[in-house]
């Protein structure tokens, strides 16, 4: 048999995700219930495309940056989503070591155990240092800001905007 080979950078190789469809319609479906509210549709309809590739590119780029870490025991994975719950807490996504791994070559290493926030008790099994956001610029130079650009004031945006918290705010009470 071949030596199946991985790619360390890509989350659906080194952990058992359940296939493509899988991943989006249980982890992601919860990734997009626990974070603040997006539009996750592609212009197509189809559920979560959007977050799917979010999360593969940034779990690609987390691992080339060393930001993907691991517990004290080598048995937890855990990456941040930069993505955040309605009360501003990290969410993160783990993986837990597989138990297969080993017996065929082409069984990961890792196991997708979900998308926790960061108060999550699943955490308290576990001894890890808190992983790091994605970065996408080291250079605040590289930065472009137009000073001639024309800046338009959406104010209905802003109003609504705060009576929409008002509101919140008035029910929770």
């Amino acid at each position: 048999m071949a030596n199946f080979v991985q790619s360390e950078n890509n989350l659906l190789e080194i952990a058992a995700c359940g296939g493509k469809e899988n991943f989006k319609n249980i982890h992601l479906a919860n990734l997009a219930t626990l974070a603040e509210d997006e539009r996750w549709k592609t212009s197509t309809g189809e559920d979560f495309d959007i977050l799917f590739y979010y999360i593969v590119k940034l779990f690609e780029i987390l691992k080339k940056q060393n930001k993907v870490v691991k517990s004290e025991n080598d048995d937890l994975l855990v990456f941040n989503t930069g993505l955040m719950t309605d009360n501003g807490e990290d969410i993160y996504g783990c993986c837990v070591k597989n138990s297969r791994y080993g017996e065929e070559d082409w069984i990961p290493e890792w196991f997708f155990k979900g998308f926790k926030k960061e108060s999550d008790r699943f955490f308290t099994f576990y001894t890890f240092e808190k992983p790091k956001i994605v970065t996408f610029n080291d250079d605040p130079d590289a930065l472009n800001f137009d000073p001639n650009a024309n800046l338009e004031f959406n104010s209905d945006h802003i109003f609504l905007t705060i009576i929409g918290m008002k509101r919140a705010v008035f029910l929770k009470n």
